[in-house]
């Protein structure tokens, strides 16, 4: 039912950055999962395995969770960069430098991981502090077995993210395999989307799906700013950009099973870039100021005018003798000279009174 999905997506804000022509192509993103070599591929998706050999022991896990990323970033290049401290094919591999050394090869900024993960996080949040552009989130995991969650949320780094169903009237319901065990939620994505492998729509279902769904919200976010200012948001900054397009699921305020709240991103043109890269100097252009001198009917009558300036002379640089003729409708008027200081053109201003004509500043 992907029908289905164009009602999440035009819930979630997605629709609105498709609109606006963000589908993710400036941005790159890791997942922890491999997936089934070819099925990308075949679909058209840029997928990138730099581990040849690695597996999680599901790769059809992994394949269903990069189908539900695409579902919202179809042009976005994903990466799978192991996260784990193990042995691949006999090689030393620990994802705090390798996996790291590989997001910055790739220039990832982005990444998920829909399975449990204990590490010690802090390693992890030691690590990532060096890689302050990585913005990296996880399922918070299931409350089976009661008490149950993923401890990779409990890094100041790696954030949560809950699940919650979309009803037909707009109502949302957050299941209770949500984990509450411990307050590790960020936010709350949608719960239950299809992705189509074979040729027929099938459900993905729980909070495996959320993460990748919210990565994907993301990747469309970095692709905004990467094409406004030319930088990906810092993890701070989407951090707070998507506290700020949250919407309380449960109680006011943060709670344990959605954080935040459910994500809906805003219309692209609403955004404030400069909130969330304070560097960043939009390219408006400057105004100009003209010194205009009398507006006429009769274009002879601004003839006459113009030859008399043309005459006079200049002390003080302010191109008399180019002074010209701009007309606008049926009037004629006479400019000197076009300055980008406004100073510039006032001196020129008390120069032409001075000597006994009227003038004043225009700007555009």
């Amino acid at each position: 039912m992907l029908n289905e999905n164009k009602r999440i997506s035009d819930f979630t804000g997605v629709a609105k950055f498709h609109e606006a022509g963000y589908f993710g192509s400036r941005v790159f993103a890791a997942t922890g999962e491999a997936q089934y070599i070819g099925k990308a591929e075949a679909h058209g998706y840029k997928y990138i395995r730099p581990i040849t050999w690695y597996s999680t022991g599901d790769d059809w896990h992994g394949t269903e969770t990069a189908f539900i990323f695409w579902e919202v970033a179809p042009q976005a290049t994903l990466v799978t960069i192991p996260d784990a401290k193990c042995k691949i094919n006999g090689i030393d591999y620990d994802f705090n430098i390798d996996g790291l050394a590989l997001a910055d090869k790739y220039g990832i900024t982005l990444m998920y991981l829909s399975m449990l993960n204990n590490t010690d996080c802090s390693i992890r949040d030691t690590a990532l502090d060096k890689h302050p552009n990585f913005f990296y989130i996880t399922g918070t995991g299931n409350n089976e077995p009661v008490g149950s969650f993923n401890q990779l949320t409990l890094c100041k780094n790696i954030y949560g993210v809950g699940a919650y169903y979309l009803a037909d009237d707009g109502t949302i319901t957050i299941p209770d395999y949500d984990s509450d065990a411990v307050d590790n939620a960020d936010f709350a994505a949608p719960a239950r989307v299809y992705y189509d492998i074979f040729g027929t729509p099938s459900p993905f279902d729980g909070v495996s799906c959320s993460d990748p769904y919210l990565v994907g919200m993301c990747a469309l976010v970095q692709d905004f700013f990467i094409d406004k200012t030319g930088k990906p948001l810092t993890r701070e900054m989407m951090y707070q950009f998507l506290k700020d397009n949250s919407f309380d699921c449960c109680t006011v305020g943060k709670d344990t099973k959605t954080g935040w709240g459910y994500v809906v991103l805003p219309d692209p043109t609403t955004i404030d870039i400069v909130k969330y890269q304070p560097s960043y100097q939009p390219n408006v252009p400057k105004p100009t100021y003209t010194v205009q001198m009398g507006a006429f009917s009769q274009y002879q009558n601004c003839v006459s005018l113009k030859i008399k300036i043309n005459a006079l002379p200049d002390t003080i640089g302010a191109g008399y003798s180019k002074a010209f003729i701009k007309q606008v409708d049926n009037v004629f008027k006479l400019q000197v000279g076009i300055f980008s200081i406004k100073a510039n053109a006032q001196k020129v201003v008390d120069d032409l009174k001075a000597k006994g004509y009227s003038a004043f500043i225009t700007t555009r």
